[in-house]
């Protein structure tokens, strides 16, 4: 059970049984060798996680200023409080960090499930771990790992588009194109939350912007490390996305900044790590979560999938897109309604989202084009001054391209402003930015600026140079 906090509004969520009605989650594990995790800092942390995404979605973000940041408490019981309290602030400044409000920790115990064990790895030769979702940079990461001759464990969060089997089925079709034998490890955790009421009215968990998945994922990443003995997590984000500087600075609150795989998370994260392996004594390697693709942008990434003779097909059935859940079926179910004539089927991502916006430069800066469906709209098409009347009768049909349109229109006015700012103006522009992406190592802070500044406005030259081509 997790108690939730926020404002003097308390949720109890517990997990659901037979008699459960409303305010529930359901939870289970799927792994290459055993459903369930037998040691018992694994299961904490699985909790950690959870509770923490649980908190950030149950209480809506205000969107008046002074209203976006949220006072949250959580009370979690963990079988190894004596461990996890030391490391209260730690976790507590990581979910600050990832969603930019105040949480307080609470730790109660709880009784041990199952003795705590830990794994030897010398039969399973399994050398890291790496999160692995349905999108580009993704395959991306589990590519180049594989070239470079390692043998990870892949951990996923299920979703209704992304399984263990479809995770599965991508790794053999990854390992069929680059003529290797591996046979790919997976864990995927099922973690579903009800937000229906007793009398199944939706009430539950109205924040959409989810922005603590990061920890959560971090989370799954660490437990599964634990449970396997295996000190290298490995994430995977393409590097202007990873910064997370703001397209709009007006606009931080909701779904406009993410810190998804920001370093300084990844760095709060490592100390976490390194505090629980030196008190559990898990073996005498120093812990770290790296993200192996900071240093390319998309369109590199998928530069070096085709010198890998990764099919393009592979490459374009990934999913990036961030209104591919609900937001994405609504549409379809619209344009089933209206009797389009487009092929449901094949609408895998909205064509709008920043990330959509993207990932379509990548593809077609490397020659690669989606079919016509694949996209549910056309901004390259809509934005064009031709098209004016064509995106007004859409608009009235689909609300929801208005808003998505002027986000893209501010991602392209980000990059025209990046492409032109010099390192110095940079600095000064998002000094707020880069001082919380510095490293608390002072020596490495000037390259890294360095690198940042370079990344961003090589991916915003070419973007810009892109969108001027389809004019």
């Amino acid at each position: 059970m997790f108690i939730l906090n926020s404002n003097n509004k308390t949720y109890k969520i517990v997990e659901r049984n037979r008699n459960t009605k409303g305010n529930y989650y359901t939870q289970s594990i799927r792994s290459f060798n055993n459903n369930t995790f037998t040691n018992s800092i694994a299961r904490d942390l699985i909790k950690i996680g959870q509770g923490i995404l649980l908190g950030d979605r149950a209480y809506r973000r205000g969107i008046k200023p002074g209203t976006q940041t949220r006072d949250i408490k959580i009370q979690l019981k963990l079988e190894n409080i004596e461990l996890w309290s030391p490391t209260k602030e730690l976790l507590e400044e990581m979910a600050n960090f990832s969603s930019r409000d105040r949480w307080l920790l609470e730790f109660v115990p709880k009784k041990h499930e199952l003795q705590t064990s830990f794994f030897s790895n010398e039969n399973n030769n399994y050398d890291c771990i790496s999160l692995f979702s349905d999108g580009l940079d993704s395959l991306g990461g589990a590519v180049r790992l594989y070239k470079d001759g390692k043998n990870p464990i892949f951990v996923l969060h299920e979703q209704p588009r992304w399984n263990f089997n479809m995770a599965k089925e991508r790794l053999n079709k990854i390992t069929s194109s680059l003529k290797i034998s591996y046979n790919p490890a997976v864990v995927s955790f099922q973690f579903q939350i009800s937000d229906r009421d007793e009398n199944g009215k939706r009430n539950m968990f109205p924040e959409n912007s989810r922005r603590t998945r990061p920890f959560f994922y971090l989370c799954l990443a660490l437990a599964t490390a634990v449970e396997y003995n295996i000190h290298k997590i490995y994430l995977n984000e393409n590097g202007p996305l990873a910064v997370n500087l703001p397209i709009n600075k007006g606009k931080v609150g909701g779904p406009y900044i993410s810190r998804h795989a920001h370093p300084n998370l990844l760095e709060l994260f490592e100390e976490t790590i390194k505090y629980i392996w030196t008190k559990a004594s898990i073996n005498n390697f120093v812990p770290f979560v790296r993200n192996r693709l900071f240093e390319y942008n998309k369109s590199e990434i998928v530069n070096f999938l085709k010198k890998f003779n990764v099919n393009d097909n592979l490459i374009l059935d990934t999913v990036s897109c961030e209104n591919a859940a609900r937001p994405l079926a609504t549409i379809k179910r619209k344009f089933k309604n209206n009797n389009s004539k487009r092929n449901l089927k094949s609408i895998k991502e909205c064509g709008l989202c920043a990330p959509c916006l993207i990932k379509r430069f990548a593809l077609e800066s490397n020659k690669i084009y989606a079919i016509n469906d694949h996209f549910a709209f056309d901004y390259l098409s809509l934005r064009l001054e031709e098209n004016k009347s064509q995106l007004t009768k859409i608009i009235e049909e689909y609300p929801f391209v208005d808003s998505r349109m002027n986000l893209a229109h501010e991602l392209n006015l980000f990059c025209i402003k990046i492409s032109s700012l010099s390192p110095y103006d940079f600095i000064n522009e998002y000094f707020y930015e880069i001082s919380s992406i510095l490293s608390r190592d002072k020596s490495k802070n000037d390259q890294y600026i360095k690198h940042v500044y370079n990344i961003l406005r090589l991916f915003s030259t070419q973007y810009i140079s892109y969108l001027e081509n389809h004019k």
